[in-house]
């Protein structure tokens, strides 16, 4: 991980401050923590459940960490300043922040009031105000999904969402049709529609939408009704889209259980569409199949075992952040390091024995440079194989391949540039 934020702390009426530089994939935010805080002659030690009386987003902070207005929702560009006031004057106690979009927490703090100097400045309602800075070097995601939990010695305060706004200009984004199938042509249309799938199926998602300008989509697959993050794919629309087709696909390692499973689009960090689907058992006790039924199959698995890989579209794909397959591509850049390929093929065969060879054409002094092979090692029918290619260090501008072989013979390439 490299540092994303600083986390920075002071007393608003003391000299005392500290730093913590914390490491996080995304998103990544500045937040700083003002405390201003007054001297009561009637102040209690510690704040009495209920004794947090507001809790507010604002433009701007006062002088005394209050809040100069009241807002619910942020642009990209802004600093977002969150205000809470505690009544009197607590001179112990420990009050914690954390920040997070969705469920990915972004960083947190703790400071001890007993460590805070006595106060010099005063507020007209006799209390203490706490004020938060969050300062994120790049934009926020838009739509809901950010978040400050507080709490104090342990115990919640709340939770306090706020919302990002679109840019201006920006489309409302909506998904206007999705359809389940076992496949998908290079227009988008998906192939035979259906809701049954077998064990060793892959899964398509084919659908499409209006997306508007910085709108972030993405899809995650449940499996007996839990999360299995190897199949969340995700990206963010750079402009606005009228109507945008899209694709996604997943066949969990070892295949689909039986049963009842289900695939979630979520859109600007709320749940746009969810579609259950049923995977069928597949017959296992022989005594209850005819010999010519038997016969039949064992041909179909002998057939299918044998039969030569047909690669029907190579698809390559930016990296998401955390090592999974994001957004399609055609071209890379010298800062993405992580490099996506999956070959769909026609009808799911036999893959163990295969390789993936990613090379460089020409690059300057190199041509036909191998840059890493990688044997294929799955087992069982697969309809498509993935591979990825990961450098320490960028990857010289200039083009590349990604191929697909067996027995030396290449089965499907695919040509790009990195630029």
């Amino acid at each position: 991980m490299t540092s994303k934020f600083r986390f920075h702390c002071n007393a608003f009426s003391s000299a005392c401050a500290f730093a913590v530089t914390s490491y996080f994939p995304k998103p990544s935010m500045l937040v700083a923590f003002w405390f201003g805080s007054v001297l009561l002659a009637s102040a209690k030690d510690v704040p009495a459940k209920g004794e947090f009386p507001k809790v507010v987003y604002t433009h701007k902070l006062n002088a005394d960490q209050s809040p100069s207005d009241k807002v619910e929702a942020f642009t990209q560009e802004d600093v977002i300043y969150l205000s809470m006031e505690i009544k009197g004057r607590p001179k112990i106690g420990k009050a914690t922040a954390q920040f997070y979009y969705l469920e990915q927490l972004i960083d947190e703090s703790t400071v001890d009031m007993a460590s805070i100097s006595p106060a010099t400045a005063s507020s007209k309602s006799g209390n203490t105000f706490m004020g938060f800075q969050l300062k994120p070097p790049s934009p926020l995601p838009v739509g809901v999904g950010c978040r400050a939990e507080l709490s104090w010695d342990g115990k919640s305060v709340g939770a306090f969402p706020f919302k990002i706004a679109a840019p201006e200009g920006a489309l409302p984004s909506s998904i206007s049709s999705v359809k389940l199938a076992k496949g998908v042509n290079e227009a988008f249309v998906p192939q035979n529609e259906t809701k049954e799938f077998s064990p060793q199926e892959k899964v398509y998602l084919v659908g499409t939408g209006k997306f508007g300008k910085e709108s972030r989509f993405w899809v995650d697959w449940f499996v007996a009704g839990k999360l299995d993050e190897e199949g969340t794919k995700s990206f963010t629309v750079n402009e606005n889209k009228e109507t945008l087709p899209f694709s996604f696909s997943f066949l969990p390692a070892g295949g689909w259980p039986a049963g009842e499973h289900e695939v979630v689009i979520m859109l600007d960090g709320k749940e746009a569409v969810r579609n259950k689907f049923t995977i069928k058992a597949e017959v296992a006790d022989g005594s209850k199949m005819s010999e010519f039924q038997r016969g039949l199959r064992e041909l179909a698995n002998e057939l299918q075992a044998n039969k030569t890989i047909q690669v029907r579209k190579v698809t390559l794909f930016k990296d998401d952040g955390s090592g999974k397959p994001g957004a399609a591509a055609t071209e890379f850049t010298t800062k993405d390091l992580h490099l996506h390929a999956e070959f769909s093929l026609d009808l799911p065969v036999n893959v163990s024995g295969a390789k993936v060879v990613w090379t460089i054409v020409k690059t300057g002094k190199l041509e036909n440079h191998p840059l890493a092979t990688v044997d294929v090692a799955e087992k069982g029918l697969k309809d498509f194989v993935a591979s990825d290619l990961k450098s320490e260090s960028a990857l010289p501008a200039g083009d590349y391949k990604v191929e697909l072989l067996k027995a030396g013979q290449v089965l499907g390439s695919k040509a790009f540039q990195i630029k």
